[in-house]
C-alpha cells in the first residue's frame, strides 16, 4: 500500500512539474538582432522558454533561428542553493504525505527565479 501511495506520489509529482509556467516575450531589433526574455522557477525551463520563443519567433516568417548570445541568471531573493534545498524537502515531504510541510516548501520556492535573455537573428 506504501509503495502505491509512492508511486502515485512521484507520478503526481511529475505530470504538475511538467506543464510550463515560463513567462516569455520577444522584443524586435535593430540590424536584424532581436531578443527575447524568458522567466521561469527552474533554470533549464527558462532557458527552453527562450529558445522556443526565439525558433518560433523566426519559424513564423519562415526561417530559423540562429543564437547570438544566451544568458540564464538566478533573481531570487534567497540564496541559489537554499532555494534548491527548500524546493527538495518539499517534494520530499509531498511524497512522505506531510502536504501542510510540503506546501511552505513551494510557497517560498514558487517565484519566477529564473531569468533567460537571448539574443539571436532569423536567417
Amino acid at each position: 500500500m506504501i509503495r502505491l501511495f509512492i508511486l502515485i506520489m512521484l507520478l503526481s509529482t511529475s505530470i504538475i512539474s511538467g506543464c510550463s509556467t515560463a513567462s516569455k516575450r520577444v522584443y524586435p531589433g535593430e540590424k536584424g538582432v532581436h531578443k527575447v526574455i524568458a522567466t521561469a522557477e527552474d533554470r533549464d525551463e527558462s532557458a527552453e522558454a527562450g529558445l522556443d520563443a526565439a525558433s518560433d519567433y523566426c519559424e513564423e516568417i519562415g526561417k530559423r533561428a540562429v543564437f547570438l548570445k544566451n544568458k540564464t541568471t538566478y533573481t531570487g531573493e534567497m540564496e541559489e542553493d537554499a532555494r534548491k534545498t527548500v524546493k527538495r524537502a518539499s517534494n520530499v515531504a509531498w511524497m512522505l504525505g506531510a502536504p501542510e510541510v510540503s506546501m511552505a516548501g513551494h510557497e517560498m520556492t514558487s517565484g519566477k527565479d529564473y531569468k533567460t535573455v537571448i539574443k539571436f537573428k532569423c536567417r
